[in-house]
């Protein structure tokens, strides 16, 4: 995952979570704050059967979509942009973990 603010402009036009994380493949949405509304897996009150239900639908309908969705938005923002803005993902995507997220803290 990466911070929408390293995609610059383009950072909101994709899926993130309340703090700003955009998923990329390999990532889970465990590690991640989502609101899931009514579908939160860890609603009180809930039956266990419920919560197994709730989190079949998050790891088997619900992250693939989201997923996807980042994969169409990065094909149309390469679509119009071309080589700047896939050079850019991949520096995104590719970076070394040790590296600083952007808010200048590494």
């Amino acid at each position: 995952m990466f911070h929408k603010s390293e995609l610059d402009h383009f950072g909101d036009q994709f899926p993130h979570d309340s703090t700003g994380y955009v998923p990329a493949k390999g990532d889970c949405w465990r590690q991640m704050q989502f609101d899931h509304a009514d579908m939160d897996p860890n609603e009180e009150g809930i039956s266990a059967e419920e919560k197994k239900r709730r989190l079949e639908y998050l790891d088997t309908v619900w992250w693939p979509n989201v997923l996807e969705k980042v994969h169409v938005q990065r094909q149309q923002l390469e679509a119009e942009h071309g080589e700047t803005f896939i050079k850019h993902w991949h520096r995104v995507i590719n970076r070394d973990p040790a590296q600083s997220h952007g808010f200048g803290n590494g």
